[in-house]
């Protein structure tokens, strides 16, 4: 009788545990149920009413809009409001917000004025492209908070099931934050990035061969209807 019990016991633990972290809100903008669009975007220029005009650098997968590309200019609403004080939650420094400065943004349609709200804490990153990009966090609990972010946005997305404890946050079998060892995180980080690359590499390659080959196709069609 003791053991069930205790197999009860674990059964409802884990089950509240999975609970929890499938609720949490890190997990639902990953996994694209919080918000219509999930980008990386510039901040381009001051708009009125404390509105911004947001360039898209990429496009995440969880965004459920339809028409939203690279490059396009997006209006975003309160962009500060989700900012916290230096040293306590979140992973941005109260600071001014600058032409220039980068993040990772979750919005969605506003329905009382036009262009998008924030819905989840903007995350001040910095680079050029999505598997590069680096986010800013200064203390270790915003290093902790922040490596699983580190992932799913060098991943391009692809990347959303993590875990923790008190110290050690993990990617599968990844320490990808330890307090004992802080620069443990390069290794997994540099092989990430370069799979990354990589898979953008071999992409291309197959766009090119694949428009060759239609190209070919095309041309002998041509021929072929000619004669």
């Amino acid at each position: 009788m003791k053991i069930y019990k205790i197999i009860l016991i674990l059964i409802v633990f884990f089950s509240v545990s999975f609970s929890t972290f499938a609720a949490s809100a890190e997990h639902q903008v990953m996994s694209g149920f919080w918000q219509e669009i999930l980008i990386l975007g510039e901040v381009h220029s001051k708009l009125e009413n404390d509105s911004w005009l947001i360039k898209t650098i990429f496009v995440f997968p969880q965004t459920r809009k339809i028409f939203v590309f690279k490059n396009m200019k997006i209006r975003v609403n309160d962009l500060e409001k989700y900012w916290t004080k230096t040293g306590e939650f979140g992973l941005n420094d109260l600071e001014p917000i600058g032409v220039g400065q980068k993040y990772l943004l979750s919005l969605s349609k506003s329905k009382e004025i036009k262009g998008y709200d924030v819905q989840f804490n903007p995350i001040k990153v910095v680079g050029d492209n999505y598997w590069d990009m680096d986010v800013v966090a200064s203390s270790n609990q915003q290093k902790k908070f922040s490596a699983s972010w580190q992932v799913f946005i060098n991943s391009g997305g692809k990347e959303t099931i993590f875990s923790g404890d008190v110290n050690n946050a993990y990617w599968g079998k990844n320490v990808i934050f330890s307090e004992d060892c802080p620069s443990c995180e390069q290794d997994w980080l540099t092989e990430l990035r370069n799979e990354e690359i990589n898979n953008i590499n071999d992409k291309k390659e197959n766009y090119i061969f694949f428009t060759a080959l239609l190209v070919l196709a095309i041309i002998i069609v041509i021929k072929k209807l000619k004669k």
